[in-house]
């Protein structure tokens, strides 16, 4: 309880007390002087009490303006940070849609002018955009390829593997392949490509399109098929012409030779890769191609003959033929030699 409260009534509670246990509380002037004495002290309590609730009217009113005066302060701190973040969060905005307009513009100008076919289609293989790279290699226009079936330019036979992969893409199996796979031409004409398929999803990992990309390689194709059957036809003659063939090195390492040569020289393929062919001329006859075989390996001829001594593995000595020929890379540099040994003593 406030001490300033207190003191009044007690002051008024002892002048009370005194004045009943004095003798003369029933004369006329005292209880005249003791209504004057409380009405004051009544007056002065009221008063007191008065001014102090009007401090403490005061007291409170300052406050709650110190209060007011701290709210305010904080609200406008607040809604200076809220107009910064709207700020940044404006200017986050523009910059992702900047990056996301110059994102585009790069993918569009590389869809345009990409020498790769790139065809974009819906889950139903359905073409929904396509450059102009892929419509030149399927021999159709733009309006033609858009709203085409995948299935109507792949080759029948390879079209129930792509139903399958597209299929795996679509259903979170793969997120891509590749392979070679054939097609056909507005013309008909059934042709090999190189092709990559990618499912692209949303955010939470649904697939919304695919994307393919395709490379023309039919002419790749056949020189591969070509270069197939001419690796076959030199197998075939270097396992079963009667004359020896030897695959060597540039510095006469045997690499590889047939049978032939095994009958001729006497060794197996194991056991020349550890001996220098040369080696099996006969002292004699080893210099007889030096200036011929240097100029073999230095691109300068394609090929040579010549006829000299050959020690055979049992330690005979026989007349041989030797045709040496020069294989060169791609750029025209030596790469290896081919060797064709006869037997021809008799």
């Amino acid at each position: 309880m406030n001490i300033k409260r207190i003191i009044p009534l007690s002051i008024i509670a002892l002048v009370v007390l005194l004045l009943i246990t004095s003798p003369v509380w029933q004369t006329w002037w005292f209880n005249g002087a003791l209504i004057v004495v409380l009405g004051a002290l009544v007056a002065g309590g009221f008063r007191f009490r008065f001014n102090s609730i009007r401090e403490q009217n005061v007291y409170l009113e300052t406050q709650v303006s110190e209060r007011t005066s701290e709210l305010r302060e904080t609200n406008r701190l607040l809604e200076k940070e809220v107009e910064q973040r709207k700020c940044a969060e404006a200017e986050l905005e523009k910059r992702a849609a900047q990056e996301l307009q110059q994102s585009e513009e790069r993918f569009r100008a590389m869809f345009e002018h990409s020498a790769v076919g790139i065809g974009i289609m819906g889950l139903d293989r359905r073409v929904i955009d396509a450059n102009p790279a892929i419509c030149r290699i399927y021999g159709r226009t733009r309006q033609e390829m858009i709203g085409s079936n995948a299935a109507e330019v792949t080759y029948p036979e390879d079209n129930p593997e792509a139903t399958r992969l597209s299929n795996e893409l679509i259903a979170g199996q793969r997120d891509s392949y590749e392979l070679d796979r054939r097609y056909i031409r507005k013309n008909g004409e059934v042709f090999w490509a190189h092709v990559t398929m990618s499912s692209v999803r949303d955010l939470d990992g649904e697939p919304q399109y695919l994307v393919g990309m395709i490379i023309d390689i039919d002419e790749q194709k056949h020189a591969a098929e070509e270069l197939h059957k001419s690796q076959a036809s030199f197998q075939a003659i270097f396992d079963n012409v009667a004359v020896g063939v030897a695959v060597m090195t540039l510095g006469r390492r045997a690499l590889a030779f047939n049978s032939a040569t095994e009958r001729i020289i006497g060794y197996t393929v194991e056991e020349m890769r550890n001996i220098d062919p040369h080696s099996l001329v006969v002292p004699e006859d080893r210099s007889m191609d030096d200036d011929l075989f240097l100029e073999l390996v230095e691109g300068k001829c394609d090929s040579y003959v010549i006829e000299r001594r050959y020690r055979h593995k049992s330690g005979r000595t026989f007349w041989a033929r030797i045709n040496y020929s020069l294989v060169r890379d791609l750029d025209g540099r030596p790469d290896y030699l081919i060797g064709l040994i006869e037997d021809i003593d008799e």
